[in-house]
């Protein structure tokens, strides 16, 4: 219980481990695991998994720009580093939502780029009206077979690469 107690400090995380949200994801991913097998110190396993997971949302709150959160989340060990531009992978969102890392999923920042890569190809969408924002899902649904048709036909017209995000 102690060893536990020590691992889930934020400030050993911080300064011992290279990847401190991984270790954060895992360490409570293991304190969720050992709180089902050791009914006795449920309560003990609950608090330390609970600081863990505020510990990896506090880092969120470090990130001081969009563009800082976006290197954050779309950090992969494995791969290349993620350039602006590129298409996001969202690696670490991704281990979040596999971590249960509700928090984390559910902070006001990343919630504000998930919403930003959504609705990337229609500027000003969300501060439209409601009746302007459904005429715009009208016409969007209503042109999506000629612009596929257009796609299918000729991938590289200008019409299509504007249209390409919405394909996928």
């Amino acid at each position: 219980m102690n060893a536990y107690k020590a691992l889930s400090a934020s400030s050993l995380i911080a300064l011992s481990s290279k990847d401190p949200l991984l270790t954060a994801f895992e360490l409570s991913w293991e304190l969720r695991r050992l709180s089902f097998c050791e009914a006795e110190f449920r309560a003990e396993y609950q608090e330390m998994r609970t600081a863990t997971q505020d510990f990896a949302t506090s880092l969120i709150d470090h990130a001081r720009t969009s563009r800082e959160l976006e290197i954050m989340l779309n950090y992969n060990p494995e791969g290349a580093p993620w350039e602006p531009g590129e298409r996001q992978t969202l690696e670490r969102l991704k281990m979040a939502i596999k971590y249960k890392q509700k928090r984390f999923v559910a902070h006001p920042n990343v919630q504000q780029l998930l919403a930003s890569i959504w609705y990337d190809g229609l500027p000003g969408f969300r501060r439209k009206s409601m009746v302007k924002q459904l005429l715009e899902v009208i016409k969007l649904g209503s042109l999506f077979p000629i612009y596929s048709l257009i796609y299918m036909i000729a991938p590289n017209f200008s019409e299509s690469s504007l249209h390409e995000e919405a394909l996928r």
